[in-house]
């Protein structure tokens, strides 16, 4: 019925492509974002961002955080796709022409996952991520 602006602390960042939402706890959110669309989606000179909100019910002035702890370099990173664990409590996955990333404490740190990624990966745009027991 409401509906209320929720971009502060994404500073010049409010181009977003992708969220994901805790499914234990909703108020915990990551979200995907970029400059301006060109920047997120441009393979030569691409730039973006992962930030995360985490609140409770009683937080009315809530405020995207940077995620910076283990993640990938903003400079020549397509915009990610993310998407939460349904069956892990907060745990999050993101991916990108980077790699696939993992957090398992609600956004706030992430982890590279090892797995064999081609070379031409680095420049393919990914548009899709799913999640499989």
């Amino acid at each position: 019925m409401t509906w209320k602006n929720s971009n502060k602390g994404l500073e010049d960042n409010t181009y977003l492509m992708s969220i994901a939402v805790n499914p234990n706890n909703p108020q915990n959110k990551v979200v995907s974002a970029a400059n301006r669309a060109w920047k997120a989606h441009d393979r030569k000179d691409a730039e973006s961002f992962l930030y995360r909100q985490f609140a409770t019910e009683e937080d009315v002035d809530i405020k995207w955080e940077l995620v910076t702890q283990g993640i990938f370099e903003s400079r020549g990173t397509i915009i990610s796709i993310l998407e939460s664990n349904p069956t892990n409590k907060d745990e999050f996955y993101c991916l990108n022409n980077r790699g696939i990333y993992c957090s398992k404490d609600s956004g706030i740190s992430w982890e590279k996952l090892e797995i064999p990624w081609p070379k031409e990966y680095n420049l393919q745009h990914p548009w899709a991520l799913a999640i499989k027991e």
